[in-house]
């Protein structure tokens, strides 16, 4: 008997992805935050980053919202809706779910994403488990 695990399940184990070939070995929470809030566009060693999110509305993205700097879901939208609004920046590329995470981290050198762990296979490569 095969089980269905959905996407909703597993959104509470989180890992931070790269692809295998990206040099960086090493990201903390405050550097997480501020790639995915856009304060910053390079990985620490200071190599382009392109930002992979899940859906704007996801259970994912906002158990990694809340696991990396304990913003809610509303105050995340907000923040980049005023971002976007400025003309600053534009906002990252959203994804409808981890496959299509693990899909565009698996074909872009310098993307990093955020997935369920149960979606990880060795297309990409664990940066950080956010539950450790």
């Amino acid at each position: 008997m095969v089980a269905f695990v959905s996407e909703a399940s597993l959104a509470d184990h989180l890992v931070v992805v790269v692809h295998p070939s990206n040099a960086i070995s090493a990201m903390n929470r405050a550097q997480l935050s501020d790639l995915f809030l856009g304060r910053g566009a390079t990985f620490p060693d200071g190599q382009r980053a392109t930002i992979i999110e899940q859906a704007r509305d996801s259970r994912t993205r906002e158990t990694f919202f809340r696991m990396v700097n304990g913003m809610s879901l509303n105050q995340v939208n907000s923040y980049w809706a005023r971002l976007t609004f400025s003309g600053r920046i534009n906002p990252p590329t959203f994804m409808s779910d981890s496959r299509g995470v693990m899909k565009t981290v698996a074909n872009n050198r310098e993307a990093i994403g955020y997935v369920d762990a149960g979606f990880v296979d060795d297309s990409v490569r664990i940066l950080l488990d956010l539950n450790e």
